[in-house]
């Protein structure tokens, strides 16, 4: 059969499904290696694509693993930030605790010893009142001393000057009496002796 014969055949000849005929051995061998290299094109194109996104994947992998421990150091980072922050925390807050502490032990002797001082003071106050109390006694007694004394130290004085007067106008008599005796006698003799 020649070419012709064989086309008016796979013309003339239709499927039930209103295909064509059997296609003849070169035909079928034209379609099958048209197919194959087809199939070998989309095969590449996968393989490329499956490289490609083979590749892509290893990529997002290494990204993640990096991501992963760059995480895990910050992690790490971060915990030994907060350890030491916390314990300077700590730290800090025990010296605080530490002074708090000696303060309100200062303020709690600052309170007793300013108690201490204001019963001092009061007992020194009471002392001075009472002393006060008892000079002033003691300088009314011996105002009233000097006054009685004053007084009868008066009293003696004018008894003294009563008895000095009394004494001196009996020495004044006396003794006119005994000059005037003297003088008369004196003149007396005085005449005589002339």
């Amino acid at each position: 059969m020649s070419k012709k014969a064989k086309g008016k055949k796979g013309k003339g000849k239709k499927k039930k499904g209103g295909g064509l005929g059997d296609p003849t051995p070169e035909e079928l061998s034209w379609i099958l290696q048209t197919e194959k290299e087809s199939l070998q094109k989309k095969l590449i194109d996968e393989q490329h694509r499956a490289n490609t996104e083979k590749a892509a994947e290893n990529e997002v992998k290494s990204k993640v693993m990096k991501i992963e421990k760059d995480f895990e150091e910050e992690v790490e980072r971060t915990a030994d930030i907060i350890s030491d922050m916390t314990r300077q925390y700590k730290s800090k807050e025990e010296d605080l605790l530490n002074k708090i502490c000696n303060f309100e032990e200062r303020v709690t002797k600052l309170k007793e010893t300013t108690e201490e001082r204001k019963i001092t003071i009061d007992t020194l106050k009471k002392e001075k009142e009472d002393k006060l109390d008892e000079k002033n006694k003691l300088i009314k007694e011996l105002k009233d001393n000097i006054d009685s004394m004053s007084s009868q130290f008066a009293e003696m004085l004018k008894e003294t000057l009563n008895k000095m007067k009394t004494r001196i106008e009996n020495a004044n008599k006396q003794w006119e009496e005994e000059n005037e005796t003297n003088i008369i006698q004196r003149f007396d003799e005085h005449m005589k002796m002339k």
